[in-house]
């Protein structure tokens, strides 16, 4: 693709994402289907397994009822389910960061080898989704500092896959060059937010249009799954295009990354000059 290496405003930051996404779209929806259906279907038959064995009729309908072992099943469930899903969405994010990239700078490196890089940075990657998840949670009490501390940690993961940082190299790296175009940073990071959020709801709904749920807790846990699952594989590749169009953005104005790439073309062609051979 190699876009234009110039600074962006936040709509063509989104703009940018949206184009690395299209440029993309086969390898990005492949390595995340690859990852999220077995991980949704993980997740189903540990929340099903959970699931209490008896239900009681009452005036808000149909309610399960615990035992005090149910609930301590069903938190451990809940507490296996959102590891599962860091760890998966950490890895596609890490992939998509990876393939988009590559579009971005006009590598045309196989997306099936950009995968197996991110793979050697797994657990990296595990514990900074994790540190992240724990800091933004701490933050969100206060509810303003949550809001900017996971907008500052946002290209955490496009430097730790593309730099090859460690995990507070990647954070400090990312509070950095974000904290130095603020408003910037935030106003691309929530509003792919935001749109990711109005994606999710409008395929949940049109999925609840199609799909028919008994009043068993099996009916709803499949029909969450599907939409989840859905929503997933187009939102979480466009997400990180969008913030790999953000994390070369603040390269850009705060190194002058677009003027580093245009001297690599020079000495490409240099180098590739018959006159050099």
């Amino acid at each position: 693709m190699m876009p234009e290496l110039r600074p962006r405003g936040i709509g063509e930051i989104l703009d940018t994402g949206v184009a690395l996404y299209r440029e993309r779209f086969g390898p990005l929806i492949k390595v995340t289907l690859a990852v999220v259906i077995p991980l949704e279907i993980l997740s189903a038959l540990v929340q099903l397994s959970a699931q209490p064995d008896e239900y009681t009729v009452g005036v808000t309908g149909i309610q399960p009822v615990y035992d005090e072992s149910e609930f301590l099943l069903q938190i451990a469930a809940l507490f296996v389910i959102l590891g599962v899903q860091t760890m998966g969405t950490a890895f596609v994010t890490a992939a998509a960061t990876r393939i988009s990239a590559d579009a971005y700078v006009g590598n045309a490196e196989d997306p099936a080898t950009a995968v197996r890089n991110v793979g050697r940075r797994f657990f990296a990657l595990v514990g900074l989704s994790i540190v992240v998840t724990l800091g933004v949670l701490v933050g969100f009490l206060l509810i303003v500092p949550g809001l900017v501390l996971i907008a500052l940690w946002s290209v955490a993961v496009p430097v730790l896959v593309l730099e090859g940082t460690g995990i507070s190299a990647a954070l400090g790296r990312s509070w950095k060059l974000a904290s130095a175009y603020f408003w910037i940073t935030i106003g691309a990071y929530w509003t792919v937010q935001l749109l990711s959020f109005a994606l999710t709801f409008g395929i949940a709904a049109l999925l609840g249009l199609f799909l028919t749920t008994s009043d068993s807790s099996t009916g709803a846990v499949i029909t969450q799954s599907v939409a989840n699952a859905v929503s997933a594989v187009i939102t979480t590749p466009l997400i990180a295009t969008v913030l790999v169009a953000l994390y070369f953005d603040l390269r850009i104005r705060a190194e002058g990354f677009d003027v580093q790439m245009m001297l690599m073309r020079l000495d490409s062609r240099r180098t590739d000059a018959p006159g050099d051979r």
